[in-house]
């Protein structure tokens, strides 16, 4: 029996936007793009390997990929379970509704606020939030589901009571909380005692946007790692979960070069060849990553809170 996965997989990392957050900057000099024939090259291998249980196309900006369409047919041939993560920017109605109908369930879109010039000063593109507004309403009457990630920062925290409001409008009742962060090679000199502080200020807002929570029928989902003693302060609360006590099934991302990555957070590679390559056989993967000590962000903060 196969073991169960998520496929992530990285189709170009060329973006409108230019968040000076953004973790996924290892391609970003020649933004590069994976073709559909390397996409079909991959789902075979990782097939013959592995249950696919959902695939997520992501980037960069996954609707700039010219042959999005052709790559989420490629995808729809070994799983019915296709999310797209996006900034929102590019949805268009007309676009979506191929999407759809190629096997495309679920779209993600990340938000940075909800003041239109704090969006712009991360983004860096201007009347980005009025535009992914606009594009969201535009499809409110297509079946998939729609969830929002907020990427949280000192700057931005405050803007999600208001950005509740917005999501409420927008019918989308799902929203993930993901703390600014870089991948480990920045983060790896960072103090026990600044990232547990930093995590303890993250507890406290999120404890008080529980009535509001409830009122809209909204559930935010904690993405962070979390020390167990503070999320003894969240407690039992059906508006507030932990991403990562939700018995999610292992993901395998894939970067636009075909190669293994350890997760989003790492810009280290498993094995010696390519996915997409003729010559690479996937047991060299299996191996490369039991023999691995590589660490990414999210480990590096487990092991540095205790909790490994």
């Amino acid at each position: 029996m196969k073991d169960q996965i998520n496929l992530w997989l990285e189709i170009t990392y060329a973006c409108n936007y230019s968040c000076s957050f953004c973790y996924n900057d290892f391609d970003k000099q020649n933004k590069g793009k994976i073709s559909p024939s390397s996409i079909k090259k991959i789902l075979a291998k990782v097939s013959n390997y592995y249950d696919i249980q959902s695939i997520t196309l992501a980037g960069g900006e996954p609707l700039i990929h010219t042959e999005i369409l052709n790559i989420t047919e490629e995808c729809s041939k070994y799983c019915h379970n296709i999310s797209l993560v996006t900034n929102g920017f590019f949805i268009e109605k007309n676009l979506i509704d191929k999407l759809e109908l190629l096997g495309v369930n679920h779209i993600q879109v990340s938000f940075y606020g909800a003041r239109e010039e704090q969006y712009d000063l991360i983004s860096k593109v201007s009347g980005s939030l009025e535009q992914v507004i606009e594009n969201l309403i535009s499809i409110q009457s297509n079946q998939l589901s729609i969830s929002a990630v907020f990427v949280t920062n000192n700057n931005n925290f405050s803007d999600i009571v208001d950005l509740l409001d917005i999501l409420f409008l927008l019918e989308i009742n799902t929203i993930i909380l993901n703390e600014e962060r870089k991948n480990y090679n920045i983060i790896k000199d960072t103090s026990k005692n600044t990232i547990l502080e930093n995590k303890r200020i993250l507890i406290g807002n999120v404890k008080a946007l529980e009535r509001k929570l409830t009122k809209f029928n909204q559930t935010l989902y904690i993405s962070s790692v979390i020390p167990p003693i503070l999320q003894k302060e969240i407690g039992e609360r059906e508006s507030i979960k932990f991403l990562q006590e939700q018995n999610l099934v292992p993901r395998i991302v894939v970067d636009t070069r075909g190669r293994i990555r350890r997760c989003l957070q790492s810009s280290n590679v498993y094995g010696n060849g390519l996915l997409s390559s003729d010559e690479y056989n996937i047991s060299e993967l299996e191996k490369s990553m039991k023999e691995s000590d590589l660490q990414c962000a999210c480990e590096f903060e487990k092991e540095l809170l205790d909790m490994k």
